[in-house]
């Protein structure tokens, strides 16, 4: 049954993948950039800091999602320390990835190759 929940659960997530992905990536020119582009191990990323203090408290969009999607919640951290959201190589507004990502079943568990 554990099996059949973490298919389904797959499924669901690469579902919602394609679809933001084609929704927000897709567009974002459409919107103005609301962070700076850095070089990040071979890829330029776009990263969006608030605040002041430390620690500092990084924001990561997982499913395909991109930095706006934390905007109510970073605003809030801002106001006691220092909270930057990104985006990931080849989403939002950071630039595209020359190699495609893949999602392969590699020894009871998936791999991202």
């Amino acid at each position: 049954m554990r099996f059949v929940a973490q298919i389904l659960a797959l499924f669901l997530g690469l579902a919602m993948v394609s679809r933001v992905d084609a929704d927000l990536s897709g567009d974002a020119s459409k919107y103005a950039q609301p962070g700076t582009l850095v070089p990040v191990g071979g890829h330029v990323i776009n990263i969006y800091c608030e605040g002041s203090g430390g620690p500092t408290v990084v924001l990561d969009s997982g499913l395909g999602d991109w930095s706006p999607a934390w905007i109510a919640t970073q605003a809030k951290v801002a106001s006691f320390t220092r909270v930057c959201a990104y985006d990931r190589a080849g989403y939002g507004f950071s630039r595209p990835v020359k190699k495609s990502r893949r999602l392969a079943w590699n020894g009871g568990r998936f791999v991202v190759s």
